[in-house]
């Protein structure tokens, strides 16, 4: 049983240490998995937790027929920003499982507010509550509603959402160009 989750999660542990678009941390993901098994057809099975981007990255390593695909970065873009990064065939998950966490990297001093308290991270300028507005804390898109505005309002060309657009590809490029060079 695979079990992705948002968030810094320490595969070896199960332990989901934090999820700042969540309000989740030191979760014990792995047990509360195992126990809602238990007894069931898929109890006895062995049980992997491990970060969604992580995941996402591992299926595009194993999956994908893409000769010369290591090292890899796997970008993850929502309300999150996350990366999964594979080198020299081995899933990097740094200490506790915060490698990848590329959506706190800061790329704007001062910046917005982001869901993990500090400013100017890349999710607080790329993520979807960049484009749709809202506070850290809130709902990424409060609703499918909000983002279906959104998206309608770009299409209408209208000027303020043309420029959060504008504004967060900027910055996943300057994202991207730091992944690319780090």
């Amino acid at each position: 049983v695979g079990v992705g989750l948002h968030g810094g999660v320490d595969d070896a542990s199960g332990v989901l240490h934090v999820a700042p678009n969540m309000g989740w941390r030191k979760v014990p993901a792995a047990a509360l998995v195992r126990e809602r098994l238990s007894g069931s057809v898929l109890g006895g099975l062995p049980l992997f937790v491990q970060n969604e981007a992580d995941v996402a990255a591992l299926a595009e390593f194993e999956f994908v027929n893409a000769p010369g695909a290591d090292p890899l970065v796997y970008l993850s873009l929502g309300h999150g920003v996350g990366a999964g990064v594979i080198v020299r065939d081995k899933l990097l998950t740094g200490y506790r499982g915060f490698a990848g966490e590329v959506g706190h990297t800061i790329l704007q001093a001062a910046g917005p507010q982001c869901s993990c308290g500090r400013r100017g991270c890349a999710e607080a300028l790329i993520g979807l509550r960049a484009l749709v507005g809202g506070a850290p804390g809130d709902a990424p898109a409060k609703s499918k509603k909000a983002l279906d505005k959104f998206f309608a309002a770009v299409d209408a060309g209208n000027a303020p959402a043309l420029k959060a657009v504008q504004a967060a590809g900027k910055h996943l490029g300057m994202l991207l160009n730091n992944l690319w060079v780090s």
